[in-house]
């Protein structure tokens, strides 16, 4: 008959609940701190907190096997055991911490007080006690037991015994509690007809029945080698379970926090190199600790020159571990064969990926086409850094430009009248035949005689209204004078986008006007808001130059730029008026021009906003004045001087309303009116005051 002993093993969600074992096998050694002591926390590092945590030479050897085992069931790293790179390591990882379990895998009695001990847990304990750390004790016991170095001392009648011991507490743990989902479902073959099973045939067995080989490529589309799908059925873990491990792994971990439940379907490597970029979810190097290399091998990836520019992590190639970083001291990476993703600190991850070692960083490399948007007559681009295995395929989809290739560069020629024109580059990266990716670049020809067209806005007149009014520039370019014309067009300020000033302005007290200036100088109103269209804008560079910065108010990313000329308290403050200068300009130079304002006050024109406080919804907008002035009539009596309240809408200018007020506040009904930006003005004797919101 053949004779089989599964015993199935739990795995990942654990936390130190306390000491489960043999009550009268407890040893006279306890350890010095556990994860709840306040002597925990003095230590910088994980080795630092485990070396404290080893038994004294003087006491290990007077301690009974039976002693012995017990404490190392309680060492605080015991889930260490599931960290490992597979099944057949998880003793060793132990072995290589703790001097308790050297000195244990060496005891002569050892097997058989594994079979007393495993005969005590599962007879004495019943489902509705099964925790987490009960389960992880059994399956290091059972990791021991199914050791090469224990199995072939294991006597046939203990292999009978241990059989029914087994079988009857696991069907009664899965008749009788969710728990028994948990378990790991890989089951140690302790025994069978031809002998003990070792762990290695029984993780081969399992690795060959639940993954399958697969093929993934690199962002350079180089085959990553030994990479497998697992096909088998995950882990499944009770809410009691995933809290216990989260917590334990924060205690054990320094504030390592658990982010995904424990599974199969990838390692580390899987996990930093795929699935965090959107890859397929694989073991990366199942039967080699190098197949991630290929990684930056082949320039996919290229080593950090700052740890702040880098995304991985590798522990290489003493620690075999990946990770991906969130930041210079946050990283994340999935721990073990089968255990869970975490967020944790550089060096707070178990010890076998000797975190302590120096660390490779690397970032992923990124192409682009470098070169000017706006081209002069001949424009070279060229792409940086292209690794050897690739090579590259110029096209652009214009006629009107003409293309000279030269590997990694080319040069680009407008031969048709210099007129505005646009194209699209495009780079097409290749491995042999195969496309890695396609790069793409605009570009603009600016040519000589465009229409650009100024409007300015934002100034009221006498009954409130806000006029239009053209603005006429002369505009010289490379090969002759351009013009923006009078001509109004209707402004689409809905497409637009409001932004604050992400241009450069350059303070200048004094501007110098040429004496014969080959352009206009366009008189403006201070507080106008200016409007420019025109292909003449596309793919050049705005600053400002002058002794006030204008409000950058809108852009739409090609065409159309709109800015508000700065206001001044008085007319005075400038002694009449002051420049302002628009530069425009391009990477080529041979576009650039200037557009220069001659900016002037206006009188009574807004001091300030302090003075007005507005509380509005959808529905109404209440207008404090805090400025409210009285006089004094001559019974000595006071009364309220009435100030003029008026509300424009800023994109048609429209006054949309109008009262005179001799309280402090007035609410105004705008629920019917459209959602746009308002203007509030408050007139009151020889001053202004002026303030905006935003109706959704």
């Amino acid at each position: 008959m053949k004779l089989r002993i599964i015993l199935t093993l739990l795995f990942l969600h654990f936390i130190s609940c306390g000491v489960q074992g043999q009550n009268t096998h407890k040893s006279s050694f306890v350890f010095p701190f556990t994860s709840i002591d306040k002597q925990w926390e003095q230590y910088k590092t994980i080795k630092e907190r485990i070396d404290a945590l080893q038994i004294p030479t003087s006491i290990i050897q007077q301690i009974s096997t039976e002693q012995l085992l017990y404490v190392c069931l309680q060492f605080p790293y015991l889930s260490d055991a599931l960290y490992s790179s597979n099944i057949t390591t998880g003793i060793d990882c132990l072995i290589n911490e703790f001097n308790g379990f050297q000195e244990l895998i060496n005891r002569e009695d050892l097997p058989n007080v594994l079979v007393n001990c495993i005969s005590y847990q599962l007879s004495n304990k019943r489902p509705k006690e099964i925790t987490w750390r009960h389960n992880l004790q059994l399956f290091v016991v059972g990791l021991i037991i199914a050791d090469k170095r224990i199995s072939s001392k294991i006597a046939d009648n203990n292999r009978k015994r241990l059989q029914a011991i087994v079988s009857n507490y696991f069907n009664e743990q899965k008749e009788n509690t969710p728990r028994y989902n948990m378990l790991i479902s890989i089951p140690i073959q302790l025994m069978s007809e031809k002998g003990i099973i070792t762990l290695s045939q029984v993780n081969n067995e399992w690795i060959d029945s639940n993954y399958t080989a697969t093929s993934i490529k690199t962002p350079f589309k180089s085959d990553v080698p030994d990479t497998y799908r697992f096909i088998g059925q995950d882990q499944y873990f009770s809410i009691e379970d995933s809290v216990e491990m989260a917590e334990e792994i924060y205690a054990n971990y320094n504030g390592a926090v658990m982010v995904r439940l424990p599974t199969y379907k990838y390692n580390c490597h899987g996990y930093a190199w795929s699935v965090s970029e959107g890859g397929e979810e694989v073991w990366i190097g199942k039967n080699t600790i190098t197949a991630e290399d290929v990684y930056w091998l082949d320039s996919s990836y290229v080593e950090a020159d700052n740890i702040l520019n880098a995304k991985k992590v590798s522990y290489h190639p003493s620690g075999n571990h990946s990770a991906i970083m969130i930041n210079q001291n946050l990283f994340e990476s999935k721990w073990g064969w089968g255990g869970p993703l975490v967020r944790h600190s550089p060096n707070n991850v178990p010890t076998k990926y000797n975190p302590n070692l120096e660390k490779k960083y690397y970032k992923k490399t990124v192409l682009s086409i470098s070169g000017s948007t706006v081209i002069c007559d001949s424009t070279s681009y060229s792409i940086e850094n292209l690794p050897n295995a690739l090579n590259v395929s110029w096209s652009i989809d214009n006629s009107h430009f003409t293309l000279s290739p030269n590997g990694t560069q080319c040069t680009v020629t407008f031969n048709d009248v210099p007129q505005y024109d646009e194209a699209t580059l495009t780079a097409t990266i290749l491995k042999d035949t195969i496309t890695v990716t396609t790069l793409s670049k605009r570009i603009v020809m600016q040519g000589t005689d465009m229409y650009i067209e100024g409007v300015q806005s934002g100034i009221y007149d006498e009954n409130g209204d806000i006029p239009a009014v053209a603005c006429t520039f002369t505009i010289p370019a490379n090969n002759g004078l351009r013009r923006i014309g009078n001509r109004l067009s209707t402004i689409n300020r809905d497409s637009l986008e409001m932004t604050s000033l992400p241009v450069v302005f350059e303070n200048m007290r004094t501007i110098t006007i040429p004496d014969n200036p080959t352009y206009g100088i366009t008189e403006i109103y201070g507080g106008a808001d200016i409007y420019l269209d025109g292909e003449r804008l596309d793919g050049m560079t705005i600053s400002f130059s002058g002794d006030r910065a204008p409000e950058y108010l809108y852009s739409d990313g090609g065409t159309m730029i709109a800015f508000r000329m700065p206001e001044v308290s008085s007319i005075t403050d400038v002694q009449g008026y002051y420049y302002v200068v628009l530069h425009v300009t391009s990477e080529g130079g041979c576009h650039d021009f200037d557009l220069y304002f001659k900016v002037i006050p206006v009188e009574g024109e807004s001091i300030g906003d302090s003075e007005i406080s507005l509380y509005f919804t959808d529905n109404s907008v209440r207008v404090d004045f805090d400025a409210m002035e009285w006089e004094e009539l001559p019974n000595g009596m006071l009364q309220p001087i009435p100030w003029y309240l008026r509300i424009f809408r800023m994109s048609t200018g429209a006054q949309m309303h109008y009262s005179v007020n001799n309280t402090e506040s007035k609410t105004v009904d705008i629920s019917t009116w459209p959602a746009d930006v308002y203007i509030v003005r408050v007139d009151s004797g020889e001053n202004r005051y002026t303030k905006k919101f935003l109706k959704q």
